[in-house]
C-alpha cells in the first residue's frame, strides 16, 4: 500500500469485491447503491466482463452514463458485454419485449464508437426501446450510414431526444439519416450541433422535419458557409449566420411552426 496515498475503506471494499468475482456477483442485489457506481468503474477500468454483464441486469438507477468512460479497441468487448445483457422483460398483456424503464436512456458521448459498435447496436433488440440516446464526440467518418440509419428505425416508436454533436456528420450522412428521423414521431429534441453541414442541406432538414408536430427544440450545426474556412480553423463570418437565422425563421413561419425553435451555438 502506497503510504503516500492510503487506500481508503470504500476503495477496499470495491478492490475486495472485484478479487472475489463469485461472490460479488452473488452480491449485487443486497449492495449498497452508492457503491454501484464506483463499482461499475473499477470494474470496467479492470476488463470485469463477467461482473459488468451481471451489473447491468441489477443496474438500480434511471440512465446508464458511459460518457465519460474512454472505451478503446480491447474494451469494446465489454460494452458489447454489457449491451447484450441489459435485462428485458415481456409486456404486460403484449408478446413484444421492451427495455425496463430505469433504462430509457443510453449516453455513449466520448466513447470512440466505431462502425462495427453502430452495427451491432442496429441489430440489438435490447437498444430498440430508448427515449433518449446522446452519441456525441464521437467521429463517424465512414460512408456507410445504414446502421445508423436502422438504428433510428428501430427507435422510430419510442425516442424522444437526440444528440449528434460533434460527429463530423456530412450532408452526404444526414441525407442518409433523414428518412429515419422523419420516421421518429415522437421527437421532442434534436441536437446535431457542430457537424459540417451546409446550407441547402440545413433547409432540406428543416423542411423534412417541420411535420413531426412534437418536435419542439433543434440545435443545429453552424452552416460551413458562415465561416472563412470549416470549423474550428475559420473565423465566425456573424452577418452569414444572422442571415441564416432570418431565413430560418422565415421557413418556421412559412410552415406554421411558431412553436418551435431552431437555435445554434456562435463560439
Amino acid at each position: 500500500m502506497d503510504a503516500k496515498n492510503p487506500k481508503t475503506l470504500f476503495d477496499l471494499t470495491i478492490q475486495c469485491l472485484l478479487r472475489h468475482e463469485s461472490a460479488a456477483i452473488q452480491a449485487l442485489e443486497d449492495i449498497p447503491r452508492n457503491l454501484f457506481v464506483p463499482l461499475f468503474i473499477a470494474a470496467f477500468k479492470g476488463g470485469h466482463k463477467k461482473i459488468l454483464s451481471e451489473m447491468v441486469k441489477v443496474w438500480p438507477f434511471y440512465c446508464l452514463h458511459l460518457g465519460t468512460l474512454t472505451v478503446r479497441e480491447p474494451q469494446h468487448e465489454l460494452l458489447k458485454a454489457m449491451i447484450e445483457n441489459l435485462p428485458v422483460y415481456p409486456a404486460r398483456n403484449s408478446s413484444s419485449r421492451v427495455l425496463p424503464p430505469n433504462l430509457d436512456f443510453l449516453y455513449l458521448s466520448f466513447c470512440d464508437i466505431s462502425y462495427r459498435d453502430f452495427r451491432f447496436l442496429a441489430q440489438c433488440p435490447q437498444a430498440s426501446h430508448l427515449k433518449m440516446l446522446n452519441l456525441s464526440n464521437n467521429t463517424m467518418y465512414w460512408d456507410d450510414f445504414e446502421p445508423f440509419q436502422t438504428l433510428l428505425l428501430n427507435l422510430s416508436g419510442t425516442l424522444k431526444h437526440l444528440e449528434i454533436n460533434h460527429c463530423l456528420i456530412k450532408d452526404s450522412a444526414i441525407s442518409v439519416l433523414i428518412p429515419a428521423l422523419m420516421r421518429c414521431t415522437h421527437l421532442r429534441v434534436l441536437n446535431f450541433a457542430s457537424n459540417p453541414i451546409t446550407m441547402p442541406m440545413l433547409v432540406n432538414i428543416m423542411h423534412r422535419l417541420t411535420p413531426l408536430m412534437k418536435l419542439k427544440y433543434v440545435i443545429y450545426p453552424i452552416p460551413l458557409h458562415c465561416y472563412e474556412r470549416w470549423h474550428f480553423q475559420g473565423r465566425l463570418d456573424r452577418r452569414r449566420l444572422a442571415v441564416v437565422q432570418l431565413q430560418l425563421n422565415a421557413l418556421l413561419h412559412i410552415a406554421g411552426r411558431h412553436d418551435m425553435k431552431w437555435i445554434t451555438y456562435a463560439e
